[in-house]
Protein backbone atom coordinates (compact mmCIF):
# COMPACT_ATOMS: atom_id res chain seq x y z
CA UNK A 1 0.00 0.00 0.00
CA UNK A 2 1.60 3.19 -0.74
CA UNK A 3 1.93 6.28 2.16
CA UNK A 4 -1.52 8.36 1.70
CA UNK A 5 -2.12 12.11 1.94
CA UNK A 6 -5.05 14.09 2.06
CA UNK A 7 -4.53 18.36 1.69
CA UNK A 8 -8.18 19.66 2.44
CA UNK A 9 -9.57 22.77 3.73
CA UNK A 10 -12.17 20.08 4.58
CA UNK A 11 -10.95 18.78 7.53
CA UNK A 12 -13.24 18.55 9.98
CA UNK A 13 -13.49 15.37 12.04
CA UNK A 14 -16.73 14.32 10.19
CA UNK A 15 -15.02 14.84 6.72
CA UNK A 16 -11.78 12.88 7.93
CA UNK A 17 -13.23 9.72 8.31
CA UNK A 18 -15.83 10.12 5.55
CA UNK A 19 -12.58 10.57 3.28
CA UNK A 20 -11.08 8.02 5.03
CA UNK A 21 -13.59 5.42 4.39
CA UNK A 22 -14.24 6.48 1.03
CA UNK A 23 -10.23 5.92 -0.03
CA UNK A 24 -10.26 2.43 1.75
CA UNK A 25 -13.07 1.06 -0.03
CA UNK A 26 -12.50 2.99 -3.44
CA UNK A 27 -8.41 3.09 -3.81
CA UNK A 28 -7.34 -0.15 -2.72
CA UNK A 29 -3.68 0.96 -3.32
CA UNK A 30 -3.76 3.27 -0.71
CA UNK A 31 -2.36 3.21 2.65
CA UNK A 32 -3.56 5.14 6.31
CA UNK A 33 -4.30 8.56 5.74
CA UNK A 34 -2.53 11.22 7.06
CA UNK A 35 -4.82 14.90 6.78
CA UNK A 36 -3.11 18.57 6.72
CA UNK A 37 -5.78 20.76 6.85
CA UNK A 38 -5.37 24.58 5.46
CA UNK A 39 -7.41 27.48 4.56
CA UNK A 40 -6.48 28.37 1.26
CA UNK A 41 -4.97 27.29 -2.01
CA UNK A 42 -1.49 29.06 -0.61
CA UNK A 43 -1.50 27.06 2.41
CA UNK A 44 -1.88 24.14 0.01
CA UNK A 45 0.77 24.85 -2.21
CA UNK A 46 3.44 25.26 0.61
CA UNK A 47 2.31 22.35 2.50
CA UNK A 48 2.66 20.29 -0.73
CA UNK A 49 5.80 20.83 -1.41
CA UNK A 50 7.29 19.91 2.77
CA UNK A 51 5.18 16.67 2.04
CA UNK A 52 7.19 15.81 -0.91
CA UNK A 53 10.12 17.42 0.16
CA UNK A 54 9.61 15.36 3.87
CA UNK A 55 8.86 11.87 1.13
CA UNK A 56 12.65 12.42 -0.51
CA UNK A 57 11.65 10.34 -3.53
CA UNK A 58 9.21 7.71 -2.19
CA UNK A 59 6.15 6.43 -3.96
CA UNK A 60 3.13 8.20 -1.88
CA UNK A 61 -0.26 9.35 -3.03
CA UNK A 62 -1.53 12.70 -2.52
CA UNK A 63 -4.91 14.21 -2.44
CA UNK A 64 -5.23 18.03 -2.85
CA UNK A 65 -8.33 19.46 -2.22
CA UNK A 66 -8.43 23.49 -1.88
CA UNK A 67 -11.30 25.81 -3.90
CA UNK A 68 -12.16 29.35 -3.32
CA UNK A 69 -15.24 29.59 -1.11
CA UNK A 70 -17.73 32.12 -1.58
CA UNK A 71 -15.82 33.38 -5.18
CA UNK A 72 -15.76 32.45 -8.72
CA UNK A 73 -19.06 31.01 -8.53
CA UNK A 74 -19.28 31.02 -12.20
CA UNK A 75 -15.83 30.13 -13.41
CA UNK A 76 -16.95 26.34 -13.38
CA UNK A 77 -20.32 24.82 -13.86
CA UNK A 78 -19.80 22.76 -10.34
CA UNK A 79 -16.80 24.17 -8.69
CA UNK A 80 -12.99 24.04 -9.61
CA UNK A 81 -12.08 20.49 -11.87
CA UNK A 82 -9.74 18.02 -10.95
CA UNK A 83 -6.43 16.91 -12.41
CA UNK A 84 -3.64 14.27 -11.92
CA UNK A 85 0.15 14.60 -12.06
CA UNK A 86 3.32 12.34 -11.31
CA UNK A 87 6.06 13.95 -9.15
CA UNK A 88 8.74 12.42 -8.01
CA UNK A 89 7.40 9.25 -7.34
CA UNK A 90 4.18 10.56 -5.90
CA UNK A 91 0.78 10.44 -7.76
CA UNK A 92 -0.75 13.76 -7.05
CA UNK A 93 -4.64 13.85 -7.67
CA UNK A 94 -5.58 17.82 -7.08
CA UNK A 95 -8.16 20.59 -7.65
CA UNK A 96 -6.21 23.21 -9.99
CA UNK A 97 -7.72 26.44 -9.28
CA UNK A 98 -5.86 29.02 -8.08
CA UNK A 99 -2.55 28.70 -6.58
CA UNK A 100 -2.91 25.23 -5.50
CA UNK A 101 0.22 23.97 -7.62
CA UNK A 102 2.11 27.20 -7.95
CA UNK A 103 4.71 26.27 -5.34
CA UNK A 104 5.00 22.82 -7.16
CA UNK A 105 5.64 24.42 -10.44
CA UNK A 106 8.07 27.01 -8.68
CA UNK A 107 10.57 24.78 -7.28
CA UNK A 108 10.46 22.16 -10.39
CA UNK A 109 12.94 21.79 -12.80
CA UNK A 110 10.57 21.47 -15.88
CA UNK A 111 6.87 22.81 -16.39
CA UNK A 112 4.16 20.44 -14.85
CA UNK A 113 2.20 17.55 -16.64
CA UNK A 114 -1.18 17.68 -15.63
CA UNK A 115 -4.07 16.09 -17.12
CA UNK A 116 -7.35 17.54 -16.21
CA UNK A 117 -10.50 15.36 -15.83
CA UNK A 118 -14.06 15.99 -16.77
CA UNK A 119 -16.10 14.51 -14.61
CA UNK A 120 -19.28 13.80 -16.84
CA UNK A 121 -16.76 12.66 -19.25
CA UNK A 122 -14.95 10.43 -16.74
CA UNK A 123 -17.72 8.88 -14.74
CA UNK A 124 -19.08 6.01 -17.10
CA UNK A 125 -15.45 4.95 -16.90
CA UNK A 126 -15.27 4.39 -13.32
CA UNK A 127 -18.26 1.92 -12.59
CA UNK A 128 -21.31 0.61 -14.98
CA UNK A 129 -23.97 1.84 -12.56
CA UNK A 130 -26.02 4.41 -14.27
CA UNK A 131 -27.71 5.34 -10.65
CA UNK A 132 -24.14 5.87 -9.13
CA UNK A 133 -22.82 7.82 -12.37
CA UNK A 134 -25.75 10.46 -11.36
CA UNK A 135 -24.71 10.41 -8.25
CA UNK A 136 -21.43 11.04 -8.72
CA UNK A 137 -21.67 13.56 -11.56
CA UNK A 138 -23.66 15.77 -9.73
CA UNK A 139 -22.29 15.50 -6.31
CA UNK A 140 -21.89 18.75 -4.31
CA UNK A 141 -19.02 16.54 -2.26
CA UNK A 142 -16.59 15.92 -5.42
CA UNK A 143 -13.52 15.39 -3.64
CA UNK A 144 -15.85 12.66 -1.70
CA UNK A 145 -17.24 10.85 -4.59
CA UNK A 146 -15.06 11.59 -7.26
CA UNK A 147 -11.41 11.69 -6.55
CA UNK A 148 -11.01 8.52 -4.84
CA UNK A 149 -12.35 6.84 -7.55
CA UNK A 150 -10.67 7.75 -10.32
CA UNK A 151 -7.52 7.93 -8.35
CA UNK A 152 -8.30 3.62 -7.50
CA UNK A 153 -9.11 3.18 -10.93
CA UNK A 154 -5.79 4.67 -12.96
CA UNK A 155 -3.83 3.26 -10.25
CA UNK A 156 -4.94 0.32 -11.30
CA UNK A 157 -3.79 0.34 -14.08
CA UNK A 158 -6.69 1.73 -16.27
CA UNK A 159 -6.91 5.09 -18.22
CA UNK A 160 -9.20 7.68 -18.63
CA UNK A 161 -9.97 10.78 -21.15
CA UNK A 162 -8.15 14.12 -20.35
CA UNK A 163 -7.58 17.72 -21.45
CA UNK A 164 -3.87 19.11 -20.07
CA UNK A 165 -3.83 21.77 -18.36
CA UNK A 166 -2.24 25.24 -19.65
CA UNK A 167 -1.05 27.47 -17.39
CA UNK A 168 -0.15 27.39 -13.69
CA UNK A 169 -0.31 30.91 -11.97
CA UNK A 170 2.36 32.56 -10.71
CA UNK A 171 2.27 32.85 -7.14
CA UNK A 172 2.79 36.27 -5.19
CA UNK A 173 5.40 37.66 -2.61
CA UNK A 174 3.38 36.49 0.14
CA UNK A 175 2.90 34.57 3.30
CA UNK A 176 1.92 31.16 2.78
CA UNK A 177 2.18 29.48 6.62
CA UNK A 178 2.63 30.92 9.62
CA UNK A 179 3.76 27.72 12.09
CA UNK A 180 2.64 27.79 15.83
CA UNK A 181 5.99 29.46 16.89
CA UNK A 182 5.32 32.44 14.78
CA UNK A 183 7.67 31.57 12.04
CA UNK A 184 6.20 33.44 8.81
CA UNK A 185 7.10 30.72 5.93
CA UNK A 186 7.00 32.79 2.64
CA UNK A 187 6.66 32.26 -1.06
CA UNK A 188 10.47 33.57 -2.01
CA UNK A 189 12.95 30.58 -2.57
CA UNK A 190 16.67 31.42 -1.18
CA UNK A 191 17.23 31.44 -4.99
CA UNK A 192 15.26 34.27 -5.62
CA UNK A 193 16.20 36.63 -3.21
CA UNK A 194 18.92 39.29 -3.36
CA UNK A 195 19.29 40.28 0.45
CA UNK A 196 22.68 38.24 2.39
CA UNK A 197 23.26 38.02 5.86
CA UNK A 198 23.46 41.76 7.92
CA UNK A 199 21.67 43.27 4.52
CA UNK A 200 18.77 45.38 5.62
CA UNK A 201 15.09 45.38 3.82
CA UNK A 202 12.05 47.23 4.40
CA UNK A 203 8.58 45.06 4.83
CA UNK A 204 5.63 46.17 3.24
CA UNK A 205 1.76 44.82 3.88
CA UNK A 206 -0.44 45.96 1.27
CA UNK A 207 1.71 48.63 0.38
CA UNK A 208 1.99 49.85 4.25
CA UNK A 209 5.66 49.92 5.93
CA UNK A 210 5.24 47.87 9.09
CA UNK A 211 9.35 47.53 9.69
CA UNK A 212 13.04 47.19 8.57
CA UNK A 213 14.95 43.92 9.40
CA UNK A 214 18.31 42.17 8.64
CA UNK A 215 18.95 39.21 7.06
CA UNK A 216 20.41 36.59 8.89
CA UNK A 217 21.83 32.91 7.54
CA UNK A 218 19.93 30.75 10.20
CA UNK A 219 17.04 31.17 12.57
CA UNK A 220 19.98 30.54 15.54
CA UNK A 221 21.38 33.60 14.37
CA UNK A 222 19.25 35.59 15.39
CA UNK A 223 19.33 37.57 18.34
CA UNK A 224 16.91 37.40 21.53
CA UNK A 225 13.67 39.43 20.73
CA UNK A 226 14.67 40.90 17.26
CA UNK A 227 12.94 40.43 13.72
CA UNK A 228 14.71 38.68 11.31
CA UNK A 229 14.57 36.96 8.05
CA UNK A 230 16.58 34.22 6.85
CA UNK A 231 16.57 30.82 5.23
CA UNK A 232 13.87 28.76 6.56
CA UNK A 233 13.40 24.55 6.43
CA UNK A 234 10.24 24.52 4.73
CA UNK A 235 11.23 24.07 0.96
CA UNK A 236 12.56 21.13 -1.74
CA UNK A 237 15.93 20.00 -1.67
CA UNK A 238 18.56 23.06 -2.23
CA UNK A 239 15.53 25.46 -2.71
CA UNK A 240 14.14 26.75 0.68
CA UNK A 241 12.12 29.11 1.38
CA UNK A 242 12.52 32.29 3.24
CA UNK A 243 11.24 32.95 6.78
CA UNK A 244 10.18 35.95 8.74
CA UNK A 245 10.28 36.02 12.52
CA UNK A 246 11.04 37.41 15.53
CA UNK A 247 13.30 35.78 18.06
CA UNK A 248 12.05 34.83 21.11
CA UNK A 249 13.59 36.32 24.22
CA UNK A 250 14.53 34.56 27.41
CA UNK A 251 11.70 36.56 29.52
CA UNK A 252 8.98 35.21 26.84
CA UNK A 253 6.65 32.89 28.04
CA UNK A 254 7.07 29.70 26.93
CA UNK A 255 3.41 29.32 25.62
CA UNK A 256 3.75 32.41 23.23
CA UNK A 257 4.25 32.81 20.05
CA UNK A 258 7.48 34.77 17.95
CA UNK A 259 4.79 36.06 15.37
CA UNK A 260 6.17 39.24 13.62
CA UNK A 261 3.92 42.26 12.23
CA UNK A 262 1.16 39.65 12.87
CA UNK A 263 1.82 38.22 9.82
CA UNK A 264 -0.79 35.37 8.66
CA UNK A 265 -0.93 32.83 5.78
CA UNK A 266 -2.01 34.88 2.83
CA UNK A 267 -0.79 38.54 3.37
CA UNK A 268 1.00 39.38 0.38
CA UNK A 269 4.14 41.19 1.45
CA UNK A 270 7.20 43.39 -0.66
CA UNK A 271 10.10 43.28 0.72
CA UNK A 272 12.89 46.09 -0.43
CA UNK A 273 16.72 46.50 0.72
CA UNK A 274 16.87 49.66 2.54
Amino acid sequence: MLPTFYISDCSDDNVRVRYAARIAAATPQAGAVQFVGVTSDLEAAGNLVDLLDGLEGAEALIFVNVAPRGTQKTKWPNGTPFGYLQWNHSYIFTTIDGYTLSLLQKISEAPLNIQVFDIPTVVPFLTPDTALQARITKSQFRSFDFLPRVAGHILGGNTVPTEPLNGIPEAPTAVWWTDNFGNAKTTLLTQDFIGKPADIFEVRIGGTLVGSIPVYDRLKDLPHGEVGIYAGSSGFGAKRFMEITKQKGESLLLGETSRAFNLKSGDVIELKKA
